[in-house]
């Protein structure tokens, strides 16, 4: 059980905070976001190329960033519940490609939902709640980007000690807590005299920006026309 754990907290830990602050995480959120849901409808849809589309787009961006092997961390992932799913359809779907579209289809929507977690930049979010007024809550998108990468690395070591002790799941569980009582402590005196001076510049990539504009275009026309083949 312990080994399950740490293997899943590796799994999240290298599919959402592995890399750097590259090129492919300064588009905007007002573009991400309409992009992801785009590819969402798109792998629900009943027809086969809609959901080829899908995979083809968070496929191009990974590839296009050099990040192929954080993909495939997130296939890993999300081949969780579209297993479990496909699983529990079983008893009452015998049609073999009805059980691999739901596969995939959930597959699909789980990339989707990994990878707007992976493109969206905290500092962009930080800047918007700067912009809006709210300095008081704008360094917390950044802080907690920095802290919950160290909590997990600390809950996976926990475990490690766990298993080679032998001792009890719950007690690694525990450990992680006072490690996160500790980071808390040590922020809240790193950054009492930063709070009002924290002034977030977020810089946007042109080429990222012109990367998800034509895949946004692509998904929104790939649409358009299966939706209407399915009106008429």
């Amino acid at each position: 059980m312990i080994s399950i754990f740490k293997i899943l907290l590796s799994i999240i830990y290298r599919s959402l905070f592995l890399g750097d602050d590259d090129w492919f995480k300064h588009s905007s959120l007002a573009l991400n976001v309409p992009l992801i849901v785009l590819i969402i409808l798109n792998a629900t849809t009943r027809h086969p190329i809609n959901l080829a589309m899908s995979f083809v787009s968070i496929l191009l961006i990974y590839v296009l960033s050099n990040r192929l092997e954080i993909m495939i961390y997130e296939v890993i992932l999300a081949s969780i519940p579209a297993t479990w799913l496909t699983i529990t359809a079983i008893p009452f779907i015998d049609d073999l490609y009805i059980l691999i579209h739901i596969f995939s289809r959930v597959m699909v929507v789980g990339i989707a939902i990994l990878t707007l977690l992976f493109i969206t930049n905290p500092i962009e979010l930080s800047s918007i709640l700067s912009k809006l007024g709210l300095k008081s809550i704008s360094l917390i998108p950044a802080l907690m980007w920095k802290v919950v990468p160290h909590l997990m690395k600390s809950a996976e070591e926990s475990l490690l000690v766990i298993k080679l002790k032998k001792d009890q799941i719950w007690k690694g569980i525990a450990n992680t807590m006072v490690a996160g009582l500790e980071y808390s402590e040590f922020y809240d005196e790193g950054l009492f005299l930063k709070e009002d001076i924290f002034n977030p510049i977020f810089k946007y990539s042109p080429k990222a920006i012109a990367l998800y504009i034509i895949l946004l275009v692509v998904n929104l026309i790939i649409y358009c026309i299966s939706t209407y083949i399915l009106i008429i």
